[in-house]
């Protein structure tokens, strides 16, 4: 961690006036009302659950929910759900697209625009 010059003129200020322990005092403040081992239930249960729907749930909101996700050391690695499976028909739909979009002769797209070979 760098220190800034802010930082190093409040901890200067801090030992001239005697306080010497590096330790975090205890700060005010709301305190969490919900409990990271809910939030973990949650997300074993249904991993792809997202930040939202589960501030929608539980109730804090989802920068509280998405800090006890950093806590937790939980990464984001599907941000969609599936909304279906892929059947053998739109499987074939979208290989018969695929192949018809192939079959189409390419075209020089400068030639339209007045520009050179």
């Amino acid at each position: 961690m760098l220190l800034n010059s802010e930082m190093l003129i409040f901890g200067l200020v801090n030992l001239k006036m005697g306080f010497f322990n590096l330790e975090d005092k205890s700060r005010t403040g709301r305190p969490w009302s919900f409990d990271a081992a809910v939030i973990k239930d949650a997300t074993e249960s249904n991993p792809s659950i997202s930040v939202r729907r589960l501030s929608a749930e539980l109730g804090p909101s989802k920068s509280s929910i998405h800090r006890r996700f950093i806590e937790l050391g939980k990464v984001n690695r599907q941000c969609r759900e599936v909304p279906h499976e892929l059947t053998q028909e739109l499987m074939r739909r979208r290989i018969d697209i695929c192949e018809k979009l192939l079959s189409y002769p390419k075209e020089n797209p400068g030639k339209d625009k007045g520009l050179r070979d």
